[in-house]
């Protein structure tokens, strides 16, 4: 988990991003919420959000992001993560294919955001309406920084899309060998996945 804060204007922003690990070999995880509590110095709830997170295929890893204004600044972000419900596999796991990705750069722009672009392909024999697309971004430790999420529309079936997302400034020294990128089906069910 991590969490960073900005200044726009006379607003705070918080930005969190959160790996999500699935276990289970035979079922997804669906219907995850995470809960998003930042507090001020007195221990004081100044921030609250809650944010559903995409289905997780069966044995794999994934992750989500959001953002949130703050009419304070949080001393403290705290990110929880809510139990999911268990959906069996209608077909072998190892049919849920993942995402290839290419050509991912990372560039540090003047004000202090990354921008974080590749090329995503849709591996299956219909087009993916909607993809969601993570990039986190680490420490050259391999500690988690932050990272953003953008949702890329109507991938075709073997077809490559462009994606582009800024990544919100960041607390310590971004390794841009480190970035990484998450892609899923969009929905909180195993539903898109199933229909690919």
């Amino acid at each position: 988990q991590a969490a960073s804060i900005s200044v726009v204007g006379k607003e705070y922003r918080v930005a969190w991003a959160v790996l999500v690990a699935n276990p289970n070999r035979w079922h997804f995880a669906e219907n995850v919420v995470a809960t998003i509590v930042g507090r001020d110095a007195q221990g004081r709830e100044i921030l609250r959000a809650r944010q559903p997170v995409d289905a997780v295929p069966p044995g794999r890893t994934t992750a989500f992001s959001g953002m949130q204004p703050a009419t304070a600044r949080p001393a403290k972000v705290e990110i929880s993560v809510h139990s999911a419900d268990w959906r069996k596999v209608s077909r072998i796991p190892s049919s849920f294919k993942r995402f290839p990705l290419t050509d991912v750069k990372t560039e540090k722009l003047h004000d202090g955001q990354f921008l974080v672009s590749g090329n995503v392909l849709d591996p299956f024999r219909k087009t993916a309406s909607t993809l969601t697309v993570t990039a986190l971004l680490r420490d050259r430790d391999g500690r988690l920084l932050g990272g953003r999420a953008e949702l890329v529309d109507n991938v075709g079936a073997g077809t490559w899309r462009r994606f582009v997302i800024t990544v919100p400034k960041v607390a310590g020294t971004v390794d841009a060998e480190r970035t990484e990128v998450f892609v899923t089906p969009w929905g909180s069910t195993a539903g898109p996945y199933e229909e690919l």
